[in-house]
């Protein structure tokens, strides 16, 4: 079985192109982009699914745990996310006739037919109207579940705001502002699932609550640095935060007063806690990770004659903060051999850094990916320094924008110049998208359908024709 999710491409051309490599230093821009196109063909699920996911005879195999699919009455296919698209076609190609039917939720662009399963899409970063139906018509699917039923779920990054249902005494508008105060709070994405969880009549494990089915298989991959799976597939696992955590968050961030009073009240109140799922059979399986990101770019790294080092899976912080002290280790590496050998590439894969913007600050535009790569190529020492590197969210759309993230390198700096852009002054005012547009060296690839976070690769080398 495979699953046809498109190829990607490096193709050199200047400006829009997916990943535009024949800006500045040419060979170690394409070497960069090699090494990161592994990581982002590892982090496929459905590659996972092929893995992880059996079927023999009228055994299920999810991992080692078997399920006799003829002990159930029904099989359904739910799920919402960046990554579900491919789950759903897998779990559909597998099942075939045995599937009773399903409902998958993703965001706009990456819907595709799906035997058996019907196709939403909906808002992401922030929940529109598509988003409040999608929560509607899973919490009226979840009714007609039954304990005789097996569910299996996909819930991928992105699903918070995919699917929104405001709980009761919350309007939507209400819902719809505390995520734009999250997302532009800087706070960690496991904070922000904490206050998302608590102001929900989906999230936290509710969902599962309110289908009752005899068992939940929850196929899905990691989106947030912790890996825990009530920040990851939340619906359907039990949850691990409190209200009392989502109110800190809140007072934290200095958002307490800003939110809708309608909000405070209700987390102040016990509704807000989240189900108990004891008395619920729930299978989680991840189907790949950062790791498995980092692992194949260091394989492809090590092929074209580079040392791999592997900055890990769990690097957040403020974006700008993450890029100029990368550049720093980019330019001591290149000149002094220290603190790697080179020629080399560092790699990371599932990490995830921030924005913080102030209040009602004006025009920024950009994404935490680009962010991290404007104050990288901004520190860049100039030539004779040999780096380039590629920043990008591994789900195609950095900062809710259309850009996957850009690529840069020790000639970046001087090119802007030219130009007549001062990145300092771009990084300062949030408008990375902006400065890369002018450069012509933005990402675009469209929904990857996959979501492991972000996917980093820096190759340090030499000038000449190789790295």
């Amino acid at each position: 079985m495979s699953i046809d999710h498109g190829e990607l491409r490096a193709d050199g051309h200047a400006g829009r192109s997916e990943f535009p490599t024949s800006n500045g230093l040419t060979h170690l821009r394409t070497t960069a982009v090699e090494i990161l196109a592994a990581g982002l063909s590892a982090a496929m699920p459905d590659e996972g699914f092929l893995r992880s996911v059996e079927l023999v005879d009228s055994t299920l195999y999810i991992g080692d745990r078997p399920f006799i699919l003829d002990d159930y009455d029904r099989i359904w296919f739910v799920g919402a996310g960046k990554a579900t698209a491919l789950v759903a076609a897998a779990v559909s190609e597998l099942l075939g006739s045995r599937l009773a039917g399903g409902l998958a939720v993703v965001q706009r662009g990456a819907a595709r037919e799906i035997a058996g399963i019907e196709v939403l899409e909906a808002d992401h970063p922030v929940p529109g109207q598509p988003s409040l139906a999608a929560g509607r018509r899973l919490m009226e699917f979840a009714e007609g579940v039954t304990d005789r039923d097996l569910v299996i779920t996909s819930f991928t990054g992105g699903s918070s705001a995919l699917v929104c249902l405001p709980p009761a005494g919350v309007t939507f508008d209400s819902k719809q502002q505390l995520h734009r105060l999250l997302l532009a709070s800087g706070a960690p994405i496991e904070d922000i699932n904490a206050v998302r969880k608590h102001v929900s009549a989906f999230k936290g494990g509710r969902f599962a609550a309110a289908m009752g089915a005899s068992a939940i298989i929850n196929l899905t991959i990691p989106d947030v640095t912790s890996g825990r799976p009530d920040c990851i597939t939340d619906p359907t696992v039990p949850d691990l935060s409190t209200r009392a955590d989502a109110i800190a968050v809140l007072v934290g961030r200095g958002l307490w007063d800003k939110v809708d009073p309608s909000i405070r009240a209700h987390l102040e109140g016990a509704s807000a806690e989240s189900p108990t799922l004891d008395d619920v059979d729930i299978t989680t399986l991840m189907l790949t990770d950062g790791e498995r990101a980092c692992a194949a770019m260091s394989a492809r790294a090590a092929e074209m004659g580079l040392t791999p080092y592997v900055f890990g899976t769990q690097i957040t912080g403020e974006a700008s903060t993450v890029g100029t002290l990368l550049a720093a280790l980019a330019c001591e590496t290149a000149s002094h051999g220290r603190p790697f050998a080179g020629p080399c590439a560092l790699i990371a894969g599932g990490g995830e850094t921030v924005v913080t913007l102030p209040s009602n600050f004006p025009g920024a535009e950009g994404g935490p990916n680009q962010e991290t790569a404007l104050a990288f190529a901004a520190a860049l020492q100039a030539e004779p320094v040999s780096v380039a590197a590629v920043f990008i969210d591994s789900d195609g759309s950095d900062g809710g924008t259309r850009y996957a993230g850009a690529v840069v390198d020790s000639r970046t700096q001087a090119r802007a110049v030219t130009l007549g852009l001062d990145l300092d002054d771009l990084l300062r005012r949030h408008e990375s998208s902006r400065a890369f547009d002018h450069l012509g060296d933005l990402v675009v690839l469209g929904p990857t359908l996959t979501n492991i976070s972000d996917l980093w690769v820096v190759v340090i080398g030499s000038l000449e024709g190789s790295p």
